[in-house]
């Protein structure tokens, strides 16, 4: 590829505009991106949460109206872009859905990646990206008779470079517990919380509880057993070298293990899917294709999907002895190489 490449980058959700924003750093490494006359957009939600990208131009939208609309033509048309890399949204008409779509009428190829297995967010049978970037068989297996998309695997960015992407504290002597929060858009997300506030945590030396991004209205329950709420940027401040995870289905719990995975030292971990009852499981299945999650099947990674005696197989879990997995670690060196990627964009950019 001798000329760098012009994209267009766009995102609703935070998990995307953090793809995103991997892929410019990755892509700004190997001298690939042309940063001058590149677009990043975003949510005007996320502009103060985010770390900026290094590229010129910088649009915060909360929309795409009219106006907006022919801005955004009439700059991909006088920067040349060559790709438009969408993010994923369960929201309706949102930014991605409504540029995706502004692209394939202005016949520039259009290219999503998911940054969950088997999720394809708002798209549709009448608006899709040409092309839907995967991690790996599975995801590409969740994914298939979805979208009309050409569906290739090729990766995650954010998983190219085998450097862990949040640090651990050096302390393996407290006993601290992580709780993450799901988006409250979420169907039967309240079963999640209802458990958590009958949960025992007295054997935790802390537990700590992390917000979605566009998690609303903080349950009460949290002050009366001491949790404290932390912020995504302080992570690394609460996360030891043992450590525990609690969460419904984060897509932050894969990237923590990934961390966990590539640390300079040696972390031991254990991490629950909380996943009951039916009304979840079903939101579950129909934005994953899948009730089970990924590399639920690896040591030391659980998920809970039936309430009938949860709280003793919980605990069943938490008295375990952490152990090494290795299954883990070379899942991401196989599935995950920014060579193949480079290839893959290559092609696409040339077709």
């Amino acid at each position: 590829m001798n000329e760098k490449i012009k994209i267009l980058f766009c995102a609703e959700d935070f998990g995307s505009i953090e793809q995103n924003i991997y892929l410019i750093k990755f892509l700004n490494e190997k001298k690939l991106l042309d940063k001058k006359n590149s677009i990043f957009i975003c949510n005007k939600l996320f502009k103060n949460k985010i770390k900026q990208p290094h590229i010129s131009l910088k649009l915060y939208f909360s929309d795409i109206n009219v106006e907006n609309e022919k801005r955004i033509i009439q700059l991909s048309k006088i920067n040349n872009i060559d790709l438009a890399i969408v993010g994923m949204s369960i929201q309706p008409q949102s930014l991605d859905y409504k540029i995706t779509k502004i692209m394939n009428k202005e016949n520039i190829a259009s290219l999503a990646i998911q940054d969950f297995w088997g999720y394809t967010g708002n798209f549709d049978k009448n608006v899709y990206p040409k092309y839907l970037l995967v991690a790996d068989k599975y995801a590409k297996k969740l994914s298939k008779n979805k979208l009309n998309s050409e569906i290739i695997i090729s990766g995650l960015p954010k998983y190219f470079k085998k450097k862990s992407l949040i640090s651990f504290k050096d302390n393996t002597k407290k006993n601290n517990l992580l709780l993450i929060g799901q988006p409250n858009y979420v169907s039967g997300i309240y079963l999640y919380y209802n458990f958590l506030k009958k949960m025992n945590f007295e054997n935790f030396d802390n537990v700590f509880y992390l917000p979605h991004p566009m998690e609303k209205n903080l349950k009460s329950f949290f002050k009366k057993k001491k949790i404290e709420i932390i912020k995504r940027n302080n992570l690394h401040k609460y996360l030891n070298r043992n450590f525990i995870i609690i969460n419904s289905f984060s897509t932050l719990s894969y990237d923590i293990l990934f961390s966990a995975n590539f640390f300079k030292k040696n972390i031991f971990y254990k991490i629950i899917f909380l996943t009951f009852r039916k009304k979840l499981l079903n939101f579950i299945q129909k934005t994953v294709g899948s009730r089970k999650l990924p590399l639920t099947n690896n040591e030391n990674i659980f998920q809970l999907s039936k309430f009938k005696n949860s709280d003793i197989e919980i605990n069943k879990i938490l008295k375990k002895k952490f152990s090494k997995n290795k299954l883990t670690r070379k899942y991401f060196l196989e599935a995950h190489s920014g060579k193949f990627f480079i290839k893959i964009l290559n092609k696409l950019v040339r077709k």
